[in-house]
């Protein structure tokens, strides 16, 4: 069992200027973060669900030299 946690964190410097991410198993989750509360809260619900934040790779050229 997963467990997902909506965080609000506030630096000593900012602290009217919150910044919002999702901690999985008490992990930040990479990503996951910003400082506006309803994007950072709709990757929250996603990753609760089951999706996943890591991007999509995909290679689009390759060129091998020979020495």
């Amino acid at each position: 069992m997963k467990k997902f946690e909506f965080v609000s964190e506030k630096k000593f410097n900012k602290p009217d200027d919150p910044y919002f991410y999702t901690k999985e198993d008490g992990y930040f989750v990479s990503d996951s973060g910003s400082y506006d509360k309803d994007q950072a809260y709709e990757k929250f619900l996603y990753l609760s669900q089951g999706g996943s934040l890591k991007p999509t790779i995909e290679v689009l050229d390759q060129i091998i030299l020979n020495d």
